[in-house]
């Protein structure tokens, strides 16, 4: 008996030192942690631009990190526009492989806009600071003129009848005068990509279309934009009308032109 407890009381001492033993580290060698590096690119100065015009320049964002970036939201300043839908599948930037986005710009009065382009997600660090800047003008003589409402299939038709070689369709019509000779600009922005929406010129006393704004841009759904280019107006009495092509839901426009007084 007493030849046993020496060999009891050893047993025990280990088994309490093997459990006051520290534990070793459960991951010698772990994972690097992801980065999602964003950089932002491209000149988005757009000059000096006539009342009634647009234009849109491009920016790039590439992501230099480990893991893809996904973008939530691209803000501009007051002005402009941009080309981001959240829920398309260009919110994502993958690892070295560059999506290209566009700002639009419209100015709808004499003088100058600018302020940062805002982009947010998931990145864990941005590289590059956008600015976005553009200068309205109008001729002398000429006035900047901003119509806004909405668009449906229950509004009446501009046109029946044979005579009429127009768009014939729903539409609103915004009437002017001229005293001046010269030269009128006019865009449309339409905000839902489920209507087609056509801008004409009319000429009221001579009863002809003289100029018609295509679609010209329709970088992203909800922003669609029409213009009108180089139409020269004489002395008389003018309509600008906005026709449905095809829709199925109320449809917002702006129009926005300079022409003379």
């Amino acid at each position: 008996m007493t030849r046993i407890l020496p060999c009891v009381l050893a047993s025990a001492l280990a088994l309490a030192a093997c459990k006051a033993s520290p534990a070793g580290p459960s991951n010698p060698n772990p994972s690097p942690q992801a980065t999602r590096i964003l950089n932002l690119s491209g000149d988005l100065s757009f000059g000096q631009m006539r009342v009634g015009s647009f234009a849109h320049r491009a920016f790039t964002a590439s992501n230099t990190g480990t893991d893809t970036i996904t973008l939530s939201g691209i803000s501009a300043p007051n002005g402009f526009a941009t080309t981001f839908d959240p829920s398309s599948s260009s919110r994502s930037v993958f690892t070295f492989s560059p999506s290209t986005f566009h700002v639009m710009f419209m100015p709808r009065a004499a003088g100058t806009l600018s302020g940062a382009l805002n982009v947010t997600g998931n990145q864990t660090s941005t590289v590059g600071q956008l600015t976005t800047s553009g200068t309205g003008f109008v001729d002398p003589g000429h006035a900047a003129h901003i119509f806004t409402g909405d668009i449906s299939n229950g509004d009446a038709h501009c046109f029946s009848g044979s005579r009429d070689q127009f768009d014939d369709g729903p539409c609103k019509t915004f009437s002017f005068a001229t005293t001046t000779a010269g030269r009128i600009d006019a865009a449309m922005v339409n905000n839902d990509d489920d209507a087609l929406l056509v801008l004409e010129l009319i000429d009221i006393n001579a009863k002809r279309q003289l100029s018609r704004g295509d679609l010209s841009f329709d970088p992203y759904p909800g922003n669609n934009a029409y213009r009108l280019l180089n139409s020269t107006l004489q002395p008389g009495s003018y309509q600008l009308r906005v026709t449905i092509i095809s829709t199925s839901k109320i449809a917002p426009f702006t129009v926005v032109a300079a022409y003379p007084n």
